[in-house]
């Protein structure tokens, strides 16, 4: 360790950039690594880059048993 004690560090500020309800934040993207990850306001969601979007990267939110279920046989 180089010395330091865990009380005298002081945590990192987050970078973000706010576009209205939405912002940039330093927070990496899930898909592209090197994009940052896009963060609603309102719910505190991350969400994927721009860039991931526009290749049609989306969050998807499975509401049923069987969404469940498909999404783990399919995306897991």
């Amino acid at each position: 360790m180089s010395g330091e004690r865990s009380e005298d560090m002081k945590p990192r500020e987050p970078e973000i950039k706010i576009y209205g309800p939405l912002a940039d934040h330093d927070q990496r993207c899930a898909v592209l690594h090197g994009e940052p990850a896009v963060l609603d306001l309102q719910t505190g969601v991350f969400f994927p880059s721009w860039k991931a979007q526009e290749k049609g990267w989306h969050l998807v939110r499975a509401k049923t048993l069987i969404q469940k279920l498909a999404l783990k046989l399919f995306y897991a």
